[in-house]
C-alpha cells in the first residue's frame, strides 16, 4: 500500500504545514504509548478490564507483547498485542506470574506499633476443674496429637464452654445454625486460638476447620480499636481458590453480621474487580482472599495490611501446590510482625513446616486430628467398581434408577468428570433421561457458576456435574453421593473429591469407576493407593481392584457391579 504524504494529498503550503504538525504530534503520541507498553517494572499499569488483559493486574515483564494500560483503577489497558503467550492462569482467577516488584516490604518500627488484645480466652469452670489425666484421655478419645512448648488450654467438649469468650451473640448464632456439638478440631482450636497462640491445625476436609479459626477471628476483631478511614482489615484469611474464599466469606458474613463485623472478599474472575475494590475501600474488618488478586490490590494501593493482627492460611498445602508461595510470602511481609498466625493444612510436608517456622513468631501449638498423612473421611463409604469404560454410562443411570425407589430419592449427587466435554455431554444425556442437572466447569462464566451452585444448594436440582473446578473448597451441605465418573490422576485429588460428602458427621457414599481396559502403569499405582486408602479407614477394597493392585490382572474382563444402595 502506498504511504500517505502531503504530496499525494495535493496539499497547499499552509495545509502542508498543518499536516506536518499533526504528523509530528501523532508520532510523539505513538512513541509514548509504545514506551508505556514496554517499559517494564517502572511503568506497571493497573488495568481492570481491558480487552487484551488476563487475570493478573500487572504487566508480566517476561511477556513484553502483552498488556499495558493506564495508571488508574477501573480502566482497562489494551497495550500492544505481541507474540508473547498470555500469562498462565490458575484456579481462583490469579496469575502465576504476578509481578511483585512494585509492592515494597513494610519496614516496621516495633517500638512504635500500637498494642492490641491477643489473649482473650476465658476458661469455663467445667474445663478448669478437669484434671490433667482427664485432659489426656480426651486427647486420646478424639484421636488428636498436641505438640508445642508451654502450657496448652484443655479442650472444650460443649459449645457452652466458649460462652465466656465468644459472648451471647455468637453462641445464639451457633445454636440457630443447628450444630449439636463442636467438631474435634474445634474442641482444641477454639481455646488455643482464643488464647492468642500461633497454631498449626492438621485436619481433613469437612472437619469443621473454617469455624475453628473464624469464630476466634471474630472474637479477636471485636476486642480491637475501631477501624479508622484508610485502615485495612484486622484479620486476613488466604485460601487457594475463589470457591473456598467465597464459602469462608459466606460464613464470616453470617456470624459476623450479628456483631456488625464487616467482611470483604478478593478473588480473580471477570466482572468482580470493581465491586471487590469498593468493598475494600469502604472498610472491612476481615478480608478473605486468594493470593494473586490480593497482591494486585495491595500493589494498586486499594488496601493495606498494616492493621492485620490475625492471619490465617487455609489449605496451605494446596496453595503451595498451586505455586502461590512467593505471593504468600510477599503478602505476609505487609502484616505486623507481632500478629497471631494460624495455618490449616490437610498434610504436613516439609514445605509447610518451613512456612510455619518462618511465619510464626513463637513456637506454634500444633493440633493434629487423625494422621498428618492425607486420609479419607471414615464417614464416607467408598465403592470402587472395576468395569470397562463403555459401561460407565449404564452404571451411572443405574444409580438413579435405584434412587427413585429408595429413601434417598431426593439426595444430592455430585459427579466428577475429567473434561469439560464429558461434563456437557453427560448433562445432555441425563436431561434426556429426565434427570434435572447442571454441568459446571471452567468455560462457564463466574456468574453462571455461582448461580448453578446456589440452585444446587437450594435444591432446585439434585445432580451437579463438575470438573475439578469444584474439587476443593466447596461446602455444599447434604451431598449424599459423590460419583467419580472419571477417576482423578492422584490419590490426593481422590481424597478431596470424596470429601464433598460425609460432612459434619453425616454419612455419605462415594462411587468410583475404575476402568481397566488395558494395562496402564499409572492406573496400577492408583489402584494400589486406592486399596491403601480404603484399608486406612477399615474398608475392604473389592477383589477386582486388589487383583489389579497386586499386578496379576492385565485387563478388566469383568463387568460385575457392586451393590451400593
Amino acid at each position: 500500500m502506498a504511504s500517505l504524504s502531503s504530496r499525494s494529498l495535493s496539499l497547499t503550503p499552509t495545509r502542508e504545514r498543518l499536516w506536518q504538525d499533526v504528523s509530528a504530534k501523532t508520532a510523539h503520541r505513538v512513541c509514548h504509548l509504545v514506551f508505556r507498553s514496554f517499559s517494564g517494572a517502572s511503568q506497571h499499569a493497573y488495568a481492570a478490564g481491558g480487552k487484551n488483559r488476563g487475570g493478573s493486574a500487572y504487566q508480566d515483564p517476561s511477556s513484553p507483547g502483552y498488556g499495558g494500560g493506564v495508571h488508574r483503577f477501573g480502566h482497562g489497558g489494551g497495550g500492544l498485542r505481541g507474540s508473547a503467550r498470555r500469562p498462565e492462569r490458575v484456579p481462583g482467577g490469579d496469575s502465576k506470574y504476578d509481578n511483585h516488584a512494585i509492592l515494597q516490604d513494610v519496614r516496621w518500627d516495633v517500638e512504635r506499633m500500637p498494642d492490641f488484645q491477643k489473649d482473650l480466652y476465658k476458661e469455663h469452670e467445667a474445663v478448669t476443674q478437669r484434671t490433667p489425666e482427664e485432659n489426656k484421655q480426651l486427647v486420646e478419645d478424639l484421636s488428636a496429637t498436641l505438640r508445642g512448648r508451654g502450657s496448652v488450654p484443655g479442650p472444650i467438649t460443649a459449645f457452652e464452654h466458649m460462652r465466656p469468650t465468644f459472648g451471647e451473640l455468637l453462641m445464639e448464632e451457633l445454636t440457630e445454625a443447628g450444630f449439636r456439638e463442636p467438631s474435634p478440631i474445634q474442641k482444641f482450636a477454639w481455646p488455643i486460638l482464643s488464647k492468642g497462640r500461633d497454631s498449626v491445625g492438621i485436619a481433613q476436609t469437612g472437619s469443621g476447620k473454617t469455624l475453628s479459626y473464624l469464630l476466634p477471628a471474630l472474637s479477636h476483631i471485636s476486642q480491637q480499636p475501631a477501624l479508622e478511614p484508610g485502615d485495612g482489615p484486622v484479620a486476613l484469611v488466604m485460601g487457594p481458590t475463589r470457591e473456598l474464599v467465597q464459602q469462608i466469606e459466606s460464613e464470616a458474613r453470617k456470624f459476623g453480621g450479628i456483631t456488625k463485623i464487616k467482611s470483604a472478599v478478593c478473588y480473580g474472575g471477570s466482572g468482580s474487580r470493581h465491586s471487590q475494590a469498593r468493598a475494600l475501600r469502604d472498610g472491612a474488618h476481615i478480608v478473605i482472599a486468594t493470593p494473586g488478586r490480593l497482591i494486585d490490590f495491595l500493589s494498586a494501593g486499594v488496601v493495606n495490611l498494616k492493621r492485620v493482627t490475625y492471619l490465617v492460611l487455609d489449605e496451605a498445602d494446596r496453595m503451595l501446590d498451586m505455586g502461590f508461595e512467593p505471593s504468600i510470602r510477599k503478602i505476609v511481609k505487609q502484616t505486623r510482625p507481632d500478629r497471631q498466625t494460624v495455618l490449616f493444612s490437610a498434610t504436613w510436608p516439609k514445605e509447610i513446616q518451613s512456612m510455619a517456622r518462618d511465619f510464626c513468631k513463637e513456637d506454634p501449638t500444633m493440633v493434629t486430628i487423625g494422621s498428618t498423612e492425607l486420609q479419607c473421611n471414615p464417614d464416607v463409604t467408598q465403592i470402587v467398581e472395576v468395569i470397562p469404560e463403555l459401561q460407565r454410562q449404564d452404571h451411572l443411570l443405574g444409580i438413579f434408577e435405584k434412587l427413585k425407589d429408595s429413601p434417598d430419592k431426593d439426595a444430592k449427587v455430585l459427579i466428577f468428570t475429567a473434561t469439560k466435554r464429558t461434563a456437557d455431554q453427560m448433562e445432555r444425556n441425563l436431561r434426556g433421561a429426565r434427570i434435572p442437572c447442571a454441568a459446571i466447569h471452567g468455560d462457564k462464566d463466574q456468574q453462571s457458576r455461582e448461580r448453578m451452585l446456589r440452585d444446587y444448594k437450594s435444591g432446585t436440582f439434585k445432580v451437579l456435574i463438575a470438573t475439578d473446578v469444584a474439587q476443593r473448597g466447596l461446602d455444599i451441605p447434604n451431598v449424599k453421593y459423590v460419583v467419580n465418573y472419571d477417576l482423578p490422576n492422584t490419590i490426593h485429588d481422590y481424597v478431596h473429591r470424596i470429601g464433598r460428602t460425609g460432612r459434619a458427621g453425616i454419612k455419605g457414599t462415594a462411587i468410583s469407576y475404575f476402568c481397566w481396559d488395558h494395562y496402564d502403569p499409572g492406573k496400577l499405582k492408583l489402584a494400589q493407593e486406592l486399596c491403601d486408602a480404603m484399608r486406612q479407614v477399615s474398608q475392604t477394597p473389592p477383589p477386582a481392584l486388589q487383583e489389579i493392585a497386586s499386578g496379576s490382572s492385565r485387563s478388566s474382563g469383568s463387568s460385575k457391579s457392586t451393590s451400593y444402595l
